[in-house]
């Protein structure tokens, strides 16, 4: 018979090798990997807050332009005019005016 390729002298199967991937302990990572798990969390935390204030900054901002857009809307409207038919009684010159003074404050009655 065949003698077979694959097994050792002693009966065992041979190792491959050439395709076996190889791992190389770099102690310089290891003591990185091990202390900087207190950097990383900073890191994480940093940028999490940084987005947080971009995120308040935009919101702001938001809130800041509806609230112009909601005053210029507002002075166009009708609710805000003078009815013609109540100005003779504001705008009056002739209406009569009463001051009284308490001695530390006065009292103006139209």
């Amino acid at each position: 018979m065949g003698k077979n390729r694959n097994k050792t002298s002693n009966g065992r199967k041979q190792i491959n090798r050439e395709t076996k991937m190889r791992v190389v302990f770099d102690e310089r990572a290891r003591k990185e990997f091990l202390t900087g798990f207190r950097k990383r969390k900073d890191e994480r935390r940093r940028v999490a807050k940084e987005q947080i204030e971009k995120k308040l900054k935009d919101e702001i901002k938001k809130i800041r332009e509806d609230t112009r857009k909601k005053l210029q809307n507002s002075k166009k409207s009708k609710a805000h005019q003078i009815v013609p038919e109540i100005a003779h009684l504001i705008e009056s010159n002739d209406t009569e005016t009463n001051v009284t003074d308490f001695g530390s404050h006065s009292v103006t009655v139209t």
